[in-house]
């Protein structure tokens, strides 16, 4: 199970890293683990900060 775990954040990592590598156009938060199942991320651009939106990336596991 932590195998497949620390794969699954690693993963994640690497989403958030490709986000971050395109500051102009993306804004990434820190990687928030919820519950034992949830492993999540929130993203977002100009024009959802300027509406009060954001998106999240997340893993069910």
């Amino acid at each position: 199970m932590s195998i497949a775990y620390e794969f699954l954040i690693k993963y994640l990592l690497k989403i958030k890293f490709y986000f971050k590598k395109h500051k102009e156009k993306y804004f990434c938060e820190n990687i928030g683990c919820g519950y034992l199942h949830t492993t999540y991320f929130p993203f977002f651009n100009i024009n959802l900060i300027k509406n009060d939106l954001c998106f999240g990336f997340g893993l069910n596991h």
